[in-house]
């Protein structure tokens, strides 16, 4: 089951609430258009660069009753 879930932050801080036991992949990129919460690649013409994004290159186990701190994802 392919399923995603989304959040919006402005204080560099996610927090997942009610997400089903699993593992799961993290990806995280900055929100630079006001009309779409999806991944902006750019355009070439007119010239608007690309969000920056992370991927942490690991799986995260969710499980019941859990909590899950200190994750970094470092935007270079």
């Amino acid at each position: 089951m392919n399923k995603k879930y989304s959040i919006t932050t402005s204080n560099k801080t996610f927090t997942f609430n009610h997400i089903p036991e699993g593992k799961y992949k993290v990806i995280a990129f900055e929100k630079i258009v006001d009309f779409s919460d999806q991944y902006f690649p750019g355009k070439i013409l007119p010239y608007r660069r690309a969000a920056d994004f992370s991927i942490y290159d690991k799986f995260i186990e969710i499980r019941n009753h859990w909590t899950i701190k200190d994750i970094e994802l470092i935007f270079e």
